[in-house]
């Protein structure tokens, strides 16, 4: 799992191995809404076989603010579509 990129870039499988490049911030005081969220992971027998991301956006008092409807279905797509620019897979059988 990558870290302190303050973005969120791209996640999934590189060969048999799960990546993620940057989970951005998910507390920070600042004037304006960063994107942030909550990458989950399910593991079975020590493999990471699916992930979902939840996205939210900071809110002025720094915390984060879960994003619901139409909003949330936009920010998990462009999460989603970061995993091409990185040539990572969304899926573990297309390893």
């Amino acid at each position: 799992m990558g870290t302190h990129a303050h973005v969120l870039l791209g996640s999934g499988w590189l060969g048999d191995t799960y990546v993620n490049y940057g989970l951005g911030n998910f507390l920070w005081y600042h004037n304006f809404r960063p994107e942030s969220g909550v990458l989950r992971v399910r593991i079975e027998d020590g493999d990471v076989v699916d992930d979902e991301w939840v996205p939210a956006l900071i809110a002025p008092d720094g915390r984060p603010r879960p994003l619901t409807g139409v909003p949330a279905d936009a920010a998990v797509a462009k999460w989603r579509a970061q995993r091409g620019c990185t040539g990572l897979s969304g899926n573990p059988r297309q390893r």
